[in-house]
C-alpha cells in the first residue's frame, strides 16, 4: 500500500513552503519524514501514516509535553540540544578537571565563617555537627552522581540538577521546587561574591599602597573611592574571565581557583595565634578584682625602696615635684594602653600583649626593634633582679631568726656559711615551683598574697621609722650635689631622676593582664580595666608617696642607692627594733619577691610557648611546659649567679627600657588613633614622646658618666 506524506500546517498565517532555510532531513524509516519547526513562522509540521485509517501525528519540537520524545527522533533530540549548551558543549572531561571543579566550588568564603559557629556551640558540639553536616551533604553527593545516570540503556542523563528534579518529580513540582535554588546559588553567590571580595580588594589596596593592617577606614586614598567601584572592578574581570566558552573550558581556572581556596584557608589556619592555648590568654575569666592584685602586684616592688635616695639629690620640693610628675605621665601612658589594646574597628584585632600592639603601631619590623628587648628584659631582667636581693634578703632574715641578729650576716657564723649562690638557688626553686600555675589568671591569688605584702612591707618600714624617730646630726643635704665638678652634678641629678622614673614598673604587664578579661560588647575589656587601674593606682600613690617623704625625713641622707630603706632602717634603727617586727618586714618583702616571680616571668612564658605552638600547632603540653619554665628558672639562676653586680647597671639599662612606659604609648595613639593635626591630643603626645626619647637619653649618658666616675665592681661568679 503507497504511503502519502503529508505537511501540516497548524498556523493558517505562516508559508507551507520556506526556501530560505535549509531543512535539515533525517528520514528514519520510509513511514515517517522530518517534521520541521520554523522560528520564523512557528510552524510545526508533521507526517500522516495512511493505511488501515491507523495513520498518527508525530510531533517533535520545543514542547513541554511529556510526549516529546516517545516517537520518533528529531534534530532537538537531547544529545543536540546538549551539544549546543556551555554545561555539555564539551564532554572532554576528566577526573583532574573534575577533582578541580569540586574543589573550587566546594571551598568558598563561607568556611570562613565556621569558628563563628564554634562560639555558640563549643568545641565538641561544633566538631559533632561539623561532622555530622560534612557526612550528609557527601552522602546526597553519592546520590546525585548514581541518579544522574540512566536507569535503562536507552534512557535520559541528566546532566542539570533542575532536569533531574523535573525527572523525579514531575515537569510542574519539580519547576517549582528546584528553579529558585538553581537560580539563587548561582545567581546569588556571584553577587556575594561581588560584595565580598570589592571589599577585600579594598583591604588589598591598602595593605599594598598605605602599608596598614587592611583597614580601610584610616586611609584617605582608599576612603575617596566608594564601594561600588571596587565591586565593579571585580565584576568586570569576573565577566571577562567567564568569556570561556563552556564548562569544560574553565577548567583551568578552576585549578586555580582551588589552589587558592586551599591556601588561603591553611594559611589563615597557619595565622592564627591561639591565644586559647597560651598562658597570658589561655583563661579570660579575669574581673576586676584580680586586674587590682596584678596591677599592685607588679606595680609596687624593691625599686620604690629606693625613692628616698632620689630625694636625697633632688632636696624636699624637687624631690616631690618630679615624683608627681613621673607618677602622673606613667598613669597617662598606662591609659592610652588599655584604650588602645580594645580594636579600633568591629572585627578588628585586640591586643593582649604589649609586643603586639608595639607591631600595630610601628610595623612589624620597627615594632620588634623597639619593642622585644624592653619587654623581655623586664620579664627576664626583673626576674633576675628579684633573685639577687631575694637572696640577700632571705640571709639576713635567716641571721635575724637563727642568730638573734638585726640582719647583720657578717655576725652569724652559720648564714656565713652558706655562700649567696645557695640562696639564690633556694629562692628560684620556690619561685620557679610557684610559677608552675599555668596561666596569668590562675596566679590572682598569688598576686593577692604580693599586692597584700607589698603594700603591708611599704606601709610597715615607713611607720616604724617614723615610730622610732629620726637620728641625731641627721642632715638633708647631699654630699655630693656640693662638689664643683659639673659633671658629677649632671650624673647624680640625672640618676636621683632615673630612680624616680624607674620605680614605676608594670607596664609591660598591662596589656596581658587585660588580656584576661573576657570580651563582650556590652561590656568591654577598656572598662573593666581603667576602674581597676584607678583602685589600684590610688593605692599605689597611697603607698609610694608616704614611703618616700617618710622615708627621706627619717633617715635624710644616710639611704643609699645600695640597700635602699631596708638597709638604712636595719643600720639605724636595727638595735632598738624587736626581732620580730624585723623579722616580719623581711618576710613581707621576701614574700612579694616570691609572688612577684611568676608575673613577670608570665611574657616570658608566653613567648617560649608561641614559639612551640607556632611550630607544632598544637597546645603545649604539661611536662613541656614544666620544662621550659625550668629552663627559665635555670636561666635566670645562672645570670644571677654571673652576674650579681646586675644592680649596678640598672640606671644604665633602666635608661634603655625607660621608653617602654614613657615613650611608646604617646606615640601608638598617634600611630594607631590618628588625631587631628596640631590639634590638642596630638601635641600632647608629640611633646610626651620627645620628652621621654631626650630623658631616655639623658639618663644612658648619666649612667655612663657615674659608672666612669666610680667604676664597677664586677664580682663575675661570686654573689
Amino acid at each position: 500500500m503507497g504511503e502519502v506524506a503529508q505537511e501540516v500546517n497548524f498556523f493558517g498565517d505562516s508559508p507551507i513552503h520556506d526556501h530560505d532555510h535549509e531543512r535539515p532531513t533525517m528520514i528514519k524509516t520510509p513511514e515517517q519524514q522530518l517534521i520541521t519547526i520554523k522560528e520564523s513562522s512557528c510552524s510545526v509540521t508533521g507526517t500522516f501514516s495512511g493505511g488501515g485509517g491507523g495513520g498518527g501525528l508525530i510531533i517533535n519540537g520545543g514542547s513541554s509535553s511529556e510526549y516529546d520524545h516517545v516517537l520518533g527522533g528529531g534534530i532537538f533530540d537531547d544529545q543536540i540540544e546538549d551539544d549546543w549548551l556551555p554545561i555539555t558543549e564539551s564532554r572532554n572531561g576528566n577526573i583532574i578537571s573534575v577533582v578541580f571543579h569540586l574543589l573550587c566550588s566546594g571551598i568558598g568564603f563561607q568556611a570562613l565563617s565556621l569558628p563563628v559557629a564554634f562560639v555558640t556551640l563549643g568545641w565538641i558540639w561544633g566538631i559533632i555537627c561539623l561532622s555530622l553536616a560534612f557526612s550528609w551533604q557527601l552522602y546526597t553527593i553519592w546520590i546525585l552522581v548514581y541518579l544522574s545516570e540512566p536507569v535503562t540503556g536507552t534512557g535520559t542523563r541528566h546532566s542539570r540538577y533542575l532536569r533531574l528534579a523535573i525527572a523525579a518529580f514531575g515537569p510542574k513540582p519539580g519547576k517549582l521546587i528546584g528553579i529558585f535554588p538553581v537560580m539563587y546559588l548561582s545567581g546569588g553567590s556571584c553577587v556575594m561574591l561581588i560584595n565580598t571580595a570589592g571589599a577585600n580588594m579594598e583591604r588589598l589596596f591598602t595593605i599594598i599602597v598605605s602599608g596598614g593592617d587592611g583597614d580601610a577606614t584610616t586611609t584617605c586614598e582608599v576612603k575617596t573611592l566608594p564601594g561600588v567601584v571596587w565591586f565593579l572592578m571585580f565584576a568586570c574581570m569576573a565577566i571577562l574571565i567567564a568569556q570561556l566558552p563552556n564548562l569544560n573550558s574553565i577548567a583551568k581556572v578552576s585549578m586555580i581557583g582551588s589552589i587558592t581556596a586551599v591556601g588561603s584557608c591553611t594559611i589563615w589556619a597557619l595565622s592564627i595565634k591561639n591565644d586559647d592555648w597560651l598562658p597570658i590568654t589561655e583563661s579570660r575569666n579575669g574581673n576586676i578584682i584580680s586586674v587590682v592584685f596584678h596591677l599592685l602586684c607588679s606595680g609596687i616592688g624593691f625599686q620604690a625602696l629606693s625613692l628616698p635616695v632620689a630625694f636625697v639629690t633632688l632636696g624636699w620640693i624637687w624631690g616631690i615635684i618630679c615624683l608627681s610628675l613621673a607618677f602622673s605621665w606613667q598613669l597617662y601612658t598606662t591609659w592610652i594602653l588599655v584604650h588602645l589594646s580594645e580594636p579600633v574597628t568591629e572585627g578588628g584585632t585586640r591586643h593582649s600583649r604589649y609586643l603586639s600592639l608595639a607591631i600595630a603601631a610601628f610595623g612589624p619590623k620597627l615594632g620588634k626593634l623597639l619593642g622585644i628587648f624592653p619587654v623581655m628584659y623586664l620579664s627576664g631582667g626583673s626576674c633576675v633582679m628579684l633573685i639577687i636581693t631575694a637572696g640577700a634578703n632571705m640571709k639576713r632574715l635567716f641571721a635575724i631568726i637563727v642568730c638573734g641578729s638585726a640582719g647583720d650576716t657578717t655576725s652569724c657564723e652559720v648564714a656565713k656559711s652558706l655562700s649567696g649562690g645557695v640562696w639564690f638557688l633556694m629562692f628560684t626553686c620556690v619561685a620557679i615551683l610557684i610559677a608552675q600555675l599555668p596561666n596569668l589568671n590562675s596566679i590572682a591569688k598569688v598576686s593577692m598574697i604580693g599586692s597584700i605584702t607589698a603594700v603591708g612591707s611599704c606601709t610597715l618600714i615607713w611607720v616604724l621609722s617614723i615610730k622610732n624617730g629620726r637620728p641625731d646630726h641627721l642632715s638633708y643635704r647631699s654630699l655630693k650635689i656640693q662638689r664643683s665638678d659639673h659633671m658629677d652634678k649632671f650624673g647624680d641629678i640625672f640618676n636621683a631622676i632615673g630612680i624616680i622614673l624607674l620605680a614605676f614598673r608594670g607596664h609591660n604587664l598591662v596589656l596581658e593582664i587585660q588580656g584576661t578579661l573576657p570580651s563582650n560588647g556590652k561590656n568591654p575589656p577598656s572598662k573593666t580595666m581603667w576602674r581597676g587601674v584607678t583602685i589600684s593606682y590610688l593605692i599605689i600613690a597611697m603607698t609610694i608617696f608616704p614611703l618616700a617623704i617618710c622615708g627621706f625625713w627619717a633617715y635624710g641622707n644616710k639611704v643609699t642607692a645600695d640597700g635602699g630603706l631596708l638597709s638604712a632602717f636595719r643600720q639605724v634603727h636595727g638595735h632598738n627594733t624587736s626581732r620580730l617586727a624585723l623579722g616580719t618586714m623581711y618576710l613581707l618583702v621576701l614574700i612579694n619577691s616570691l609572688s612577684s616571680f611568676p608575673i613577670y616571668a608570665m611574657p616570658t612564658f608566653d613567648k617560649l610557648e608561641f614559639k612551640y605552638v607556632s611550630a607544632k600547632r598544637r597546645r603545649c603540653p604539661k611536662r613541656v611546659r614544666v620544662g621550659l619554665r625550668l629552663f627559665f628558672g635555670g636561666l635566670t639562676f645562672f645570670i644571677a649567679v654571673a652576674f650579681p653586680f646586675l644592680g649596678s647597671l640598672a640606671p644604665l639599662i633602666g635608661g634603655i627600657t625607660l621608653p617602654l612606659t614613657y615613650v611608646y604609648p604617646c606615640f601608638m595613639y598617634i600611630s594607631i588613633r590618628k588625631p587631628g593635626w596640631n590639634g590638642g591630643m596630638w601635641l600632647l603626645n608629640l611633646g610626651l614622646g620627645c620628652l621621654g626619647t631626650i630623658l631616655s637619653v639623658v639618663l644612658v649618658v648619666a649612667a655612663v658618666c657615674n659608672l666612669a666616675n666610680k667604676g664597677l665592681h664586677a664580682n663575675f661568679f661570686r654573689p
